[in-house]
């Protein structure tokens, strides 16, 4: 199938330009349907209908043989000068250039083939008696390794840590003073700990649990938004000492008539509150009995 060709001297040409619309519109239409059926110009009367898209139009084929663009046949219309002044392709021409394009890729195809045929290496290594007679089988056996047998993968600078224990996430969920979404909580804390270490973590949690005392727990971050947000970055806190190990250690007061010296001990229940022989620590004070914070 070869496409039909207007020539762009045909918009001033008055034998074209004469031409009515539903005219030139079958005019057209019969070079089309003719380059596709390869019929050089021959239109039957049976396919006139399909030259316009209101279906026959006697006055506008009249008007074409006037105009001396085609001619009545038998068995339909021929139009003049297909190969010469119309400047068309015959259908010998259009299976002549498939024929040749055909030739041309059979011919393409043999080269490429042999020199295929002909490529052979340059130099085969010693005692490697498979590798090109079978090399979708061999050649690549052991992609990780090169020919000396040596990793070729790069070596990371940084090994990976080692897998989170739910000993650790039990740790910190124990120190975390708002226990809700267990399981969501756990993914926060392993990918919190892919950067940074367990005691930061607990570190911020247990600092956390203490500035939130007397506070209603509905109002505490849960602890996987506290960890998503990387909360424990906050603001730097004092390490808050060991329940297992109270310290005991000397405050000083100055009211107006003179220093007193309190010999202070922390609370075993609430780690970092002090407390005397004369005042009770002041979260006990606060909280209810049983509850750890």
């Amino acid at each position: 199938m070869a496409d039909a060709r207007l020539n762009s001297q045909w918009l001033n040409h008055p034998r074209f330009d004469d031409l009515s619309d539903a005219a030139w519109r079958v005019f057209t239409g019969a070079l089309m349907w003719s380059n596709g059926r390869g019929t050089d110009g021959h239109v039957p009367t049976r396919y006139v209908r399909l030259l316009h898209p209101d279906g026959p139009q006697a006055d506008a084929c009249k008007e074409i043989e006037e105009a001396g663009l085609w001619e009545t046949a038998v068995d339909g219309y021929v139009l003049f000068g297909w190969a010469g002044d119309l400047g068309q392709s015959t259908a010998a021409q259009v299976e002549q250039t498939k024929e040749n394009n055909r030739q041309r890729q059979q011919r393409f195809r043999d080269e490429q083939a042999k020199r295929a045929s002909e490529i052979t290496p340059k130099s085969r290594p010693v005692g490697d008696v498979t590798r090109y007679g079978t090399r979708d089988e061999t050649a690549y056996v052991g992609q990780d390794s090169d020919r000396t047998g040596s990793s070729s993968k790069p070596v990371s600078k940084h090994p990976k840590p080692p897998p989170v224990s739910d000993e650790e996430f039990d740790r910190f969920w124990d120190h975390y003073p708002r226990k809700q979404a267990k399981a969501v909580a756990r993914t926060a804390f392993l990918k919190a700990r892919k950067t940074t270490s367990l005691e930061v973590l607990l570190n911020g949690s247990q600092s956390y649990a203490l500035m939130s005392i007397g506070t209603d727990k509905s109002y505490l971050k849960l602890p996987a938004g506290w960890l998503n947000d990387r909360r424990w970055e906050d603001e730097s806190l004092p390490t808050v000492p060991s329940r297992q190990t109270p310290e005991r250690y000397t405050q000083t007061f100055a009211p107006s008539q003179g220093a007193i010296t309190l010999d202070e001990t922390y609370c075993p229940k609430h780690a970092g509150y002090p407390i005397t022989p004369y005042r009770p620590c002041a979260a006990c004070a606060e909280v209810p009995e049983g509850n750890p914070f």
